[in-house]
Protein backbone atom coordinates (compact mmCIF):
# COMPACT_ATOMS: atom_id res chain seq x y z
CA UNK A 1 0.00 0.00 0.00
CA UNK A 2 1.77 3.44 -1.07
CA UNK A 3 0.89 6.83 -0.83
CA UNK A 4 0.54 6.89 -4.36
CA UNK A 5 -2.50 4.46 -4.28
CA UNK A 6 -4.45 6.29 -1.98
CA UNK A 7 -3.96 9.55 -3.63
CA UNK A 8 -5.56 7.64 -6.63
CA UNK A 9 -8.65 7.22 -4.54
CA UNK A 10 -9.13 10.88 -3.56
CA UNK A 11 -8.71 12.02 -6.80
CA UNK A 12 -11.16 10.06 -8.52
CA UNK A 13 -13.35 9.40 -6.19
CA UNK A 14 -12.71 5.06 -6.72
CA UNK A 15 -10.45 2.09 -6.40
CA UNK A 16 -9.58 1.59 -10.16
CA UNK A 17 -12.69 2.21 -11.52
CA UNK A 18 -14.44 0.79 -8.53
CA UNK A 19 -16.89 2.88 -6.13
CA UNK A 20 -20.10 1.37 -4.24
CA UNK A 21 -22.61 2.48 -7.02
CA UNK A 22 -21.82 -0.54 -9.12
CA UNK A 23 -23.76 -3.54 -8.55
CA UNK A 24 -21.66 -6.62 -6.61
CA UNK A 25 -21.61 -8.12 -9.55
CA UNK A 26 -19.36 -5.80 -11.09
CA UNK A 27 -16.95 -5.51 -8.06
CA UNK A 28 -16.66 -9.68 -8.09
CA UNK A 29 -15.63 -9.35 -11.66
CA UNK A 30 -13.02 -6.96 -11.12
CA UNK A 31 -11.48 -7.83 -7.81
CA UNK A 32 -12.76 -11.93 -7.60
CA UNK A 33 -13.29 -12.83 -4.42
CA UNK A 34 -13.87 -10.86 -1.37
CA UNK A 35 -11.56 -12.13 1.69
CA UNK A 36 -14.47 -11.07 4.04
CA UNK A 37 -18.23 -10.85 4.08
CA UNK A 38 -20.15 -9.12 6.87
CA UNK A 39 -24.10 -9.16 6.65
CA UNK A 40 -26.68 -6.87 9.20
CA UNK A 41 -29.78 -7.18 8.49
CA UNK A 42 -30.58 -5.47 4.89
CA UNK A 43 -26.75 -4.27 5.12
CA UNK A 44 -23.92 -5.56 3.48
CA UNK A 45 -19.93 -5.51 3.08
CA UNK A 46 -17.56 -6.85 1.04
CA UNK A 47 -13.93 -6.92 1.91
CA UNK A 48 -10.49 -6.83 0.28
CA UNK A 49 -7.53 -6.13 2.47
CA UNK A 50 -8.16 -2.80 3.51
CA UNK A 51 -10.82 -1.89 1.25
CA UNK A 52 -14.47 -2.33 2.27
CA UNK A 53 -17.52 -1.98 -0.03
CA UNK A 54 -20.98 -1.49 1.57
CA UNK A 55 -24.43 -1.59 0.33
CA UNK A 56 -28.65 -2.05 1.28
CA UNK A 57 -30.25 -4.43 -0.18
CA UNK A 58 -33.25 -2.74 -0.82
CA UNK A 59 -36.81 -3.25 0.95
CA UNK A 60 -38.95 -3.70 -2.45
CA UNK A 61 -36.60 -5.94 -3.46
CA UNK A 62 -35.49 -4.10 -7.00
CA UNK A 63 -31.82 -4.74 -6.00
CA UNK A 64 -29.16 -2.81 -3.88
CA UNK A 65 -28.43 0.70 -2.62
CA UNK A 66 -24.09 1.30 -3.08
CA UNK A 67 -23.84 3.41 0.57
CA UNK A 68 -20.31 3.78 0.64
CA UNK A 69 -16.59 2.48 0.35
CA UNK A 70 -13.71 2.91 2.72
CA UNK A 71 -10.10 1.97 2.57
CA UNK A 72 -9.04 1.02 6.06
CA UNK A 73 -5.16 2.52 6.44
CA UNK A 74 -4.98 2.23 10.08
CA UNK A 75 -4.58 -1.47 9.22
CA UNK A 76 -1.57 -0.79 7.54
CA UNK A 77 2.13 -1.54 9.30
CA UNK A 78 4.34 1.29 9.27
CA UNK A 79 1.27 4.03 8.88
CA UNK A 80 0.85 6.26 6.13
CA UNK A 81 0.63 9.85 7.55
CA UNK A 82 -1.61 13.11 6.21
CA UNK A 83 1.67 15.03 5.92
CA UNK A 84 2.60 12.39 2.72
CA UNK A 85 -0.99 12.08 1.16
CA UNK A 86 -1.98 15.73 1.58
CA UNK A 87 1.78 16.68 -0.42
CA UNK A 88 1.05 14.00 -3.00
CA UNK A 89 -2.25 15.37 -3.12
CA UNK A 90 -0.93 19.09 -3.78
CA UNK A 91 1.15 17.59 -6.56
CA UNK A 92 -1.68 16.48 -8.70
CA UNK A 93 -3.30 19.92 -8.09
CA UNK A 94 -5.99 18.36 -5.98
CA UNK A 95 -7.29 20.88 -3.07
CA UNK A 96 -9.15 19.20 0.29
CA UNK A 97 -11.00 21.19 2.67
CA UNK A 98 -11.11 20.88 6.46
CA UNK A 99 -14.53 19.82 8.02
CA UNK A 100 -15.61 21.34 10.96
CA UNK A 101 -15.20 18.38 13.88
CA UNK A 102 -17.57 16.70 14.84
CA UNK A 103 -19.02 15.83 18.82
CA UNK A 104 -17.67 14.00 19.97
CA UNK A 105 -15.09 12.82 18.19
CA UNK A 106 -11.78 14.86 19.04
CA UNK A 107 -9.38 12.46 18.22
CA UNK A 108 -9.22 12.95 14.27
CA UNK A 109 -9.61 15.68 11.48
CA UNK A 110 -11.34 15.15 8.63
CA UNK A 111 -10.15 16.65 4.78
CA UNK A 112 -12.72 16.35 1.98
CA UNK A 113 -12.67 16.18 -1.90
CA UNK A 114 -15.73 18.26 -2.97
CA UNK A 115 -15.18 17.08 -6.74
CA UNK A 116 -14.51 13.71 -5.85
CA UNK A 117 -16.45 13.36 -2.36
CA UNK A 118 -13.88 11.52 -0.68
CA UNK A 119 -12.87 12.19 3.16
CA UNK A 120 -9.48 11.22 4.54
CA UNK A 121 -9.94 10.80 8.45
CA UNK A 122 -6.70 11.54 9.93
CA UNK A 123 -5.60 11.32 14.38
CA UNK A 124 -4.44 14.64 15.50
CA UNK A 125 -2.20 13.17 17.67
CA UNK A 126 0.98 11.69 15.59
CA UNK A 127 -0.90 12.60 12.21
CA UNK A 128 -1.69 8.92 10.99
CA UNK A 129 -4.03 8.65 7.97
CA UNK A 130 -7.10 6.49 9.47
CA UNK A 131 -9.32 5.88 6.49
CA UNK A 132 -10.14 6.81 3.28
CA UNK A 133 -13.93 7.12 2.70
CA UNK A 134 -16.69 7.88 0.13
CA UNK A 135 -19.03 10.69 1.08
CA UNK A 136 -20.95 10.65 -1.98
CA UNK A 137 -24.00 12.49 -0.48
CA UNK A 138 -22.02 15.39 0.87
CA UNK A 139 -23.46 18.72 0.40
CA UNK A 140 -21.20 22.07 0.40
CA UNK A 141 -18.75 21.34 3.28
CA UNK A 142 -17.79 24.74 3.39
CA UNK A 143 -20.97 26.29 4.18
CA UNK A 144 -23.14 25.71 8.15
CA UNK A 145 -26.56 26.02 6.55
CA UNK A 146 -28.06 25.14 10.04
CA UNK A 147 -28.02 22.35 12.56
CA UNK A 148 -30.86 19.29 10.86
CA UNK A 149 -33.44 18.88 13.92
CA UNK A 150 -33.31 23.13 13.95
CA UNK A 151 -33.96 23.35 10.16
CA UNK A 152 -36.87 21.08 10.51
CA UNK A 153 -38.44 22.95 12.88
CA UNK A 154 -38.44 26.15 10.87
CA UNK A 155 -39.95 23.82 8.06
CA UNK A 156 -43.06 22.47 10.17
CA UNK A 157 -44.02 26.01 9.64
CA UNK A 158 -43.75 26.21 5.93
CA UNK A 159 -45.54 22.84 6.00
CA UNK A 160 -48.54 24.90 6.52
CA UNK A 161 -48.36 27.58 4.62
CA UNK A 162 -50.23 27.55 0.82
CA UNK A 163 -47.46 27.18 -2.21
CA UNK A 164 -47.71 31.39 -2.93
CA UNK A 165 -47.26 31.76 1.16
CA UNK A 166 -44.07 28.97 0.91
CA UNK A 167 -42.58 31.23 -2.57
CA UNK A 168 -43.19 34.36 0.52
CA UNK A 169 -41.75 32.51 3.30
CA UNK A 170 -38.42 31.23 0.90
CA UNK A 171 -38.25 35.00 -0.58
CA UNK A 172 -38.08 36.19 3.60
CA UNK A 173 -35.85 33.38 4.67
CA UNK A 174 -33.31 33.62 2.00
CA UNK A 175 -29.86 34.34 2.33
CA UNK A 176 -28.09 36.75 0.40
CA UNK A 177 -25.66 34.30 -1.42
CA UNK A 178 -26.29 30.83 -2.05
CA UNK A 179 -28.97 30.39 -2.64
CA UNK A 180 -29.28 27.00 -4.44
CA UNK A 181 -26.95 25.61 -1.78
CA UNK A 182 -29.31 26.82 1.24
CA UNK A 183 -32.57 25.61 -0.49
CA UNK A 184 -30.49 22.43 -0.97
CA UNK A 185 -30.39 21.26 2.01
CA UNK A 186 -33.63 22.47 3.00
CA UNK A 187 -35.07 20.05 0.32
CA UNK A 188 -32.90 17.09 1.89
CA UNK A 189 -34.17 17.92 5.38
CA UNK A 190 -37.79 17.80 4.24
CA UNK A 191 -37.29 14.62 2.34
CA UNK A 192 -35.08 13.10 5.15
CA UNK A 193 -38.24 13.71 7.49
CA UNK A 194 -40.96 12.16 5.19
CA UNK A 195 -39.79 8.73 5.39
CA UNK A 196 -37.90 8.71 8.47
CA UNK A 197 -38.99 5.38 10.71
CA UNK A 198 -41.05 5.85 13.38
CA UNK A 199 -44.50 7.44 13.32
CA UNK A 200 -45.09 10.09 11.72
CA UNK A 201 -48.93 11.36 11.50
CA UNK A 202 -48.19 13.97 8.80
CA UNK A 203 -46.35 11.93 6.56
CA UNK A 204 -48.52 12.22 4.10
CA UNK A 205 -48.06 16.13 4.11
CA UNK A 206 -44.27 15.60 4.11
CA UNK A 207 -44.17 13.83 1.40
CA UNK A 208 -46.20 16.20 -1.25
CA UNK A 209 -44.33 19.12 0.27
CA UNK A 210 -40.88 17.22 -0.85
CA UNK A 211 -42.24 16.93 -4.17
CA UNK A 212 -43.45 20.75 -4.15
CA UNK A 213 -39.89 21.83 -2.44
CA UNK A 214 -37.92 19.78 -5.36
CA UNK A 215 -40.34 21.39 -7.93
CA UNK A 216 -39.35 24.72 -6.67
CA UNK A 217 -36.01 24.51 -6.57
CA UNK A 218 -34.88 25.26 -10.11
CA UNK A 219 -36.16 28.83 -9.61
CA UNK A 220 -33.68 29.11 -6.34
CA UNK A 221 -30.96 27.97 -8.97
CA UNK A 222 -30.55 24.20 -7.86
CA UNK A 223 -28.96 22.77 -10.96
CA UNK A 224 -31.48 20.55 -13.21
CA UNK A 225 -29.43 17.87 -13.34
CA UNK A 226 -29.24 17.75 -9.84
CA UNK A 227 -32.99 17.90 -9.00
CA UNK A 228 -33.80 15.11 -11.44
CA UNK A 229 -31.54 12.67 -9.39
CA UNK A 230 -32.57 13.98 -6.06
CA UNK A 231 -36.04 13.16 -7.08
CA UNK A 232 -35.13 9.68 -8.75
CA UNK A 233 -33.39 8.65 -5.62
CA UNK A 234 -36.14 10.04 -3.03
CA UNK A 235 -39.37 8.09 -5.38
CA UNK A 236 -37.02 5.15 -4.78
CA UNK A 237 -36.86 5.45 -1.33
CA UNK A 238 -40.72 5.73 -0.98
CA UNK A 239 -41.12 2.40 -3.11
CA UNK A 240 -38.89 0.94 -0.56
CA UNK A 241 -40.37 2.40 2.55
CA UNK A 242 -43.77 3.56 2.13
CA UNK A 243 -45.16 2.68 -1.23
CA UNK A 244 -48.55 3.84 -0.27
CA UNK A 245 -48.12 7.43 -1.04
CA UNK A 246 -48.06 8.48 -5.06
CA UNK A 247 -45.36 9.02 -6.70
CA UNK A 248 -43.96 10.03 -10.17
CA UNK A 249 -43.76 7.38 -13.01
CA UNK A 250 -40.95 5.43 -13.24
CA UNK A 251 -40.27 6.66 -16.86
CA UNK A 252 -40.65 10.43 -15.96
CA UNK A 253 -38.09 9.95 -13.23
CA UNK A 254 -35.56 8.31 -15.77
CA UNK A 255 -35.82 10.60 -18.69
CA UNK A 256 -34.51 13.56 -17.59
CA UNK A 257 -31.86 11.72 -15.59
CA UNK A 258 -30.64 10.38 -19.00
CA UNK A 259 -31.43 14.08 -20.50
CA UNK A 260 -28.63 15.61 -18.38
CA UNK A 261 -25.59 12.37 -18.58
CA UNK A 262 -22.88 14.30 -20.20
CA UNK A 263 -20.95 11.21 -21.17
CA UNK A 264 -18.01 12.37 -19.00
CA UNK A 265 -18.54 9.69 -16.44
CA UNK A 266 -17.55 11.85 -13.43
CA UNK A 267 -19.55 12.18 -10.03
CA UNK A 268 -22.74 13.43 -11.81
CA UNK A 269 -23.17 11.15 -14.45
CA UNK A 270 -22.22 7.81 -11.68
CA UNK A 271 -24.56 9.83 -9.64
CA UNK A 272 -27.38 10.04 -12.33
CA UNK A 273 -26.99 6.43 -13.89
CA UNK A 274 -27.09 4.87 -10.31
CA UNK A 275 -30.56 7.29 -9.44
CA UNK A 276 -31.93 6.00 -13.26
CA UNK A 277 -30.93 2.44 -12.44
CA UNK A 278 -33.27 2.34 -9.24
CA UNK A 279 -36.57 2.34 -11.20
CA UNK A 280 -35.65 0.30 -14.28
CA UNK A 281 -38.05 -2.85 -13.34
CA UNK A 282 -40.38 -0.16 -13.71
CA UNK A 283 -40.01 1.60 -16.98
CA UNK A 284 -42.65 1.34 -19.74
CA UNK A 285 -40.85 2.74 -22.62
CA UNK A 286 -39.04 0.37 -24.74
CA UNK A 287 -36.30 2.58 -26.07
CA UNK A 288 -36.02 4.19 -22.32
CA UNK A 289 -35.13 0.74 -21.30
CA UNK A 290 -32.48 0.52 -23.72
CA UNK A 291 -30.77 3.74 -23.09
CA UNK A 292 -30.46 2.92 -18.86
CA UNK A 293 -29.10 -0.39 -19.72
CA UNK A 294 -26.92 1.24 -22.48
CA UNK A 295 -25.54 3.54 -19.87
CA UNK A 296 -25.45 0.87 -17.11
CA UNK A 297 -22.98 -1.24 -19.30
CA UNK A 298 -21.06 1.58 -19.95
CA UNK A 299 -20.96 2.42 -16.05
CA UNK A 300 -19.89 -0.98 -15.02
CA UNK A 301 -16.80 -1.04 -17.40
CA UNK A 302 -15.03 1.60 -16.18
CA UNK A 303 -13.02 -0.66 -13.80
CA UNK A 304 -10.47 -1.89 -15.31
CA UNK A 305 -7.61 -3.31 -13.24
CA UNK A 306 -7.72 -5.47 -10.44
CA UNK A 307 -6.84 -4.66 -7.16
CA UNK A 308 -3.67 -5.71 -5.97
CA UNK A 309 -4.08 -7.42 -2.06
CA UNK A 310 -2.21 -5.23 0.48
Amino acid sequence: MTIDFLAGIVETGAVHGVDADLDPSVVHRVFGECDHVNVNGLSFWWGYGILEIFWDKRESGHGVWGTHFTAQAHRLDPPLRWTALSGELARRGVEMVELPPRQPDQEHVEYFQPVSKIMVMVRRSGGEIHNVQSRFQMLYPDHDWGAWDAVKQSLKHALTLSPDERVAWIERGKPAENVAAWWHYRCRVITGHSWSFGTLPDRADWVKFAFWAWGHAGTLGVPSAVVAREVAAYSAILEDLHPEFDRPSADSLVRPCLEHLTGAMDRSDKDLIAAAALHRHAIQAPALVAGVDQWIAKRADLPSVSLRRC
